[in-house]
């Protein structure tokens, strides 16, 4: 079976999926024998179509129609699936964990995709890792899970959930250290208080929770120090200048009124005697 999308013919290799609301093949195209492989979508749901075409952005190599369904043509860059290969970036590597769940994260926030699109991703686990470490995304996908109003906060949800899943995974053959229980705490606590609202909080969290809790240097422990403590440092600069901003405007305002800076007799007293002469008469 050929897919014609006006510019190519692709030949297909494999039916990956048949399902109510698409299709997934991987092609190659029929013309060139050492062509790269790609992965097809028709889908067949006319409304997820519609919402899908011109917004999949660079991600989605080519879009056509094949008869009544719309097809969409992406990379394909193998399958390495994160949850069988996790294990073996991390055993001999202590630090490749934090570096994956960092990574991950960032594929989230830069992938381009439509967030329902990146939410059928993260639920259906399509997520792979390379031997150096790198993530990417598969598009072997069930558009049957695929919901509109899905957005960042539910994504971010989601992608927290498949971090502590591999941490989960590292900690029964003991490749996680206490890091990986301090992210987990973490992350569990503001799952379950519903505090993730976009991808930039779990990068934060888990960057502070795997930092080096004990630097060698007295100067490296002060930088750690004044780094955890960096919001309370600039809450309290920030309560001094406003006091100090109120202190200059009391000043100004008692000079402007009784031509002295009268504010400052709430600190002394008044000079009234010089050796035996008084001042008050």
């Amino acid at each position: 079976m050929l897919l014609n999308t006006g510019k190519k013919q692709y030949r297909i290799i494999r039916e990956v999926l048949t399902g109510e609301v698409n299709d997934v093949y991987v092609c190659q195209d029929s013309n060139e024998s050492m062509a790269p492989y790609r992965t097809v979508w028709l889908v067949k749901d006319r409304q997820v179509a519609r919402e899908l075409m011109g917004k999949l952005g660079s991600e989605c190599v080519e879009c056509f129609m094949h008869n009544e369904a719309a097809g969409f043509v992406f990379a394909y860059d193998g399958e390495r699936p994160l949850g069988r290969f996790y294990l073996n970036a991390v055993q001999n590597n202590a630090a490749a964990g934090p570096r994956i769940w960092l990574e991950l994260v960032v594929r989230c926030m830069t992938s381009g995709l439509p967030p329902a699109v990146l939410n059928v991703i993260l639920r259906q686990r399509q997520i792979h890792i390379g031997a150096d470490g790198g993530i990417w995304f598969g598009y072997f996908l069930d558009l049957s899970a695929y919901d509109a109003q899905a957005g960042e906060k539910e994504n971010v949800a989601l992608c927290a959930v498949c971090i502590m899943e591999l941490i989960e995974s590292g900690l029964v053959i003991r490749t996680e250290a206490a890091k990986g229980v301090r992210v987990m705490k973490l992350i569990q606590k503001k799952l379950d208080r519903k505090k993730y609202q976009e991808f930039m909080q779990l990068y934060s969290d888990i960057k502070l929770m795997t930092r080096e809790t004990m630097p060698k240097s007295r100067k490296g422990r002060l930088r750690a120090f004044a780094a955890s403590r960096r919001d309370t440092i600039y809450r309290v600069l920030a309560v001094l200048c406003v006091i100090l901003v109120c202190v200059v405007v009391l000043m100004l305002v008692g000079h402007l009124l009784f031509g002295e800076y009268s504010f400052w007799k709430l600190f002394h007293d008044p000079l009234e005697r010089i050796g035996t002469e008084s001042l008050l008469q």
